[in-house]
């Protein structure tokens, strides 16, 4: 069972309601800590929207300027927002926006998606 208290715990804004019925496994979860323990520095949960196709990257980083480089260099990305959050939030967020997902990180910028960028800026 996930503990969204994860989310308010760290002052961050209230999760998305979920579209997905599958709920992440105890193991997913359980990597997703053990990555966020193995951060040097606090990481951070990005959304970059592609030119390309419009489709956007939830994605987590320690330096997210240095992120946007590196992806820019494939596509260009515009960055629509950085919140708290670790590997954990991350995972949350691609289960939450599953049914959107393109590929990877990677998913359609639907509304609900979108109104979770906007509400969380």
């Amino acid at each position: 069972m996930i503990d969204f208290g994860y989310w308010l715990e760290r002052g961050l804004s209230q999760p998305p309601i979920c579209l997905s019925p599958i709920i992440p496994s105890a193991d997913e979860m359980n990597r997703a800590r053990k990555r966020d323990e193995g951060m040097r520095q606090n990481a951070k949960v990005y959304f970059a929207r592609r030119q390309s196709d419009g489709a956007i990257k939830i994605g987590t980083s320690t330096y997210v300027p240095g992120r946007m480089c590196a992806i820019t260099r494939r596509d260009p990305v515009t960055l629509l927002l950085v919140i708290d959050g670790g590997f954990q939030v991350e995972a949350l967020l691609h289960w939450c926006f599953a049914s959107a997902r393109v590929h990877g990180e990677w998913f359609l910028p639907i509304p609900e998606l979108l109104a979770y960028i906007k509400e969380s800026r």
